[in-house]
């Protein structure tokens, strides 16, 4: 082989390794994580879209502040189920997945308030769910059939003593309305039957856009969700 050649070869091996050299090293810079997360402020219910913006980022995990997780992919929309001021966490690594780097954002979710519950509200559809956490809403593309069971909230107080306490009159198929009343706090629905003195509890997990879902503890295990339009 020629002094040329030989010149040549250890030129291109040079080359190669330079670029191995570079590209290893740019795989191996630290991530810069950014993302959004629009609107900051929602009402219970209403969804958040996460959209990341980091650089040098190749695997990703969201984390809700809720305890709920979701991993890669670049925009989340995600609803939560429940009020208070949640911290969103965006975590990235580079592509050699040898350095992570990770950002915040807080997340304001209003609870319902009287105003939101008065008026009429009719019930529409029941479903029993064993997993809440990975259940998705499906309440708008459901037959929106009326059962005629409408539930009423206005604002005759029963007990002066207790501004949160008003009636609640559920007229069911048409043919029977019940006097009960109803507490509100904290995204949390009470009813109280005051003819058999018995109280049901419900989680308020949606009331945005008209629409409210309320979440009742049926058994272990089990979650008994009731859909209602107005």
């Amino acid at each position: 082989m020629s002094f040329k050649s030989k010149t040549k070869g250890l030129i291109l091996g040079f080359f190669i390794a330079a670029i191995a050299v570079l590209t290893s090293a740019c795989g191996n810079k630290k991530p810069s994580v950014d993302f959004s997360a629009e609107p900051a402020k929602v009402k219970l219910g209403q969804e958040v879209t996460f959209t990341d913006n980091s650089t040098n980022a190749n695997r990703l995990k969201w984390d809700f502040g809720d305890g709920i997780e979701r991993n890669d992919s670049r925009k989340q929309k995600y609803a939560y189920s429940k009020p208070g001021t949640f911290t969103a966490v965006l975590t990235a690594w580079n592509k050699k997945e040898k350095d992570e780097a990770s950002n915040t954002k807080s997340i304001v979710v209003e609870a319902p308030t009287k105003d939101d519950l008065m008026g009429v509200w009719y019930y529409y559809f029941v479903q029993d769910v064993k997993q809440w956490e990975t259940y998705t809403d499906k309440s708008t593309a459901i037959n929106e059939a009326r059962t005629n069971q409408v539930y009423v909230f206005d604002r005759k107080d029963y007990n002066a003593a207790d501004a949160d306490t008003f009636s609640l009159d559920i007229n069911n198929y048409g043919t029977n309305v019940l006097n009960w009343l109803w507490e509100l706090t904290g995204g949390d629905l009470t009813l109280k039957d005051t003819l058999n003195h018995t109280e049901y509890k419900y989680n308020i997990v949606k009331m945005y856009k008209d629409e409210m879902i309320l979440r009742d503890k049926k058994e272990e295990g089990f979650d008994r969700l009731l859909f209602f339009k107005r």
